[in-house]
């Protein structure tokens, strides 16, 4: 399954070697911006119904599903499409869907 979604979002070998190095950056300060994010969380209307065992919960499985999206069973990145890590840009198409969040 995750072979037929690695080839559907166009994922190729570069691709998966750039998330992977990417990772490696993002890996150590993930914890802190995860707990700065539920820290704001936590002050907002429904955030204030979040207690510290559900927050340790939710900050451990935010930061599992961010490594999940830079590397796969194998090592490989799971679902980042290969514009996020174009390190050279010239050449690049305009006429190319962007994606929207």
């Amino acid at each position: 399954m995750m072979t037929q979604i690695i080839r559907y979002l166009g994922i190729d070998t570069r691709t998966q070697l750039l998330a992977e190095q990417l990772w490696n950056l993002v890996d150590a300060p993930s914890g802190q911006i995860i707990a700065e994010f539920y820290r704001r969380t936590r002050q907002s209307h429904p955030g204030v119904l979040l207690d510290e065992h559900t927050i340790g919960r939710l900050m451990i499985k935010q930061r599992e599903h961010w490594h999940s999206l830079f590397n796969s069973c194998s090592g490989r990145p799971a679902e980042l499409p290969s514009i996020f890590f174009q390190s050279d840009l010239k050449g690049f198409n305009n006429d190319q869907p962007t994606r929207t969040r």
